[in-house]
């Protein structure tokens, strides 16, 4: 009995170590959530022209995602949020209780690289950070431990990546 007790904390370690997100509750209710618009992937800091409809198409995969997961999902047209720029904790919050969301889910791309072909170099997208605040309490409930980068061959668009991060934080955070 004692050897399993060990096991299975030995197993919570690695689990706890090896995750990338964090839920601060074990059950998250279902409700409304504000996807705020992701910010576009970047290349050595900065904007990159292959990476402008980037955080568009996350934001997509985000909605329909919650909504296949029986959530109510939603974005905004407030001109303050763009795929450009990462919005402040106090706005984001803001807009949420604006549009009556019970939720506010912002996702920050990184860098990235949509290789060309026969150049032996592999597409990657990095998902810098993504949080998850209950908009009446403001608490944090949801984060990203650590930027995770998606990569692969550079054969195809760097587009699936953004499919594979989008299925990572709905199962993240609706399961």
């Amino acid at each position: 009995m004692r050897s399993k007790c060990v096991l299975i904390c030995c197993a919570l370690a690695i689990a706890g170590v090896a995750g990338c997100a964090r839920p601060a509750r074990s059950f998250l209710p279902r409700g409304s959530v504000l996807v705020l618009p992701p910010r576009d992937v970047i290349q050595d800091g900065k904007p990159h022209v292959k990476g402008a409809d980037s955080g568009a198409a996350l934001l997509q995969d985000l909605i329909a995602g919650f909504e296949s997961a029986g959530w109510t999902a939603m974005s905004t047209d407030n001109g303050k949020f763009s795929y450009l720029a990462i919005a402040t904790e106090h706005d984001a919050l803001a807009e949420a209780k604006r549009l009556n969301a019970h939720y506010v889910l912002q996702v920050v791309l990184g860098e990235f690289l949509d290789a060309a072909p026969m150049t032996f170099r592999s597409d990657f997208v990095t998902l810098q950070t993504a949080r998850l605040w209950n908009a009446e309490s403001s608490e944090l409930i949801w984060a990203l431990d650590t930027p995770v980068v998606y990569s692969g061959t550079n054969l195809g668009h760097y587009y699936r990546f953004l499919d594979k991060i989008s299925d990572f934080i709905v199962r993240s955070i609706t399961q």
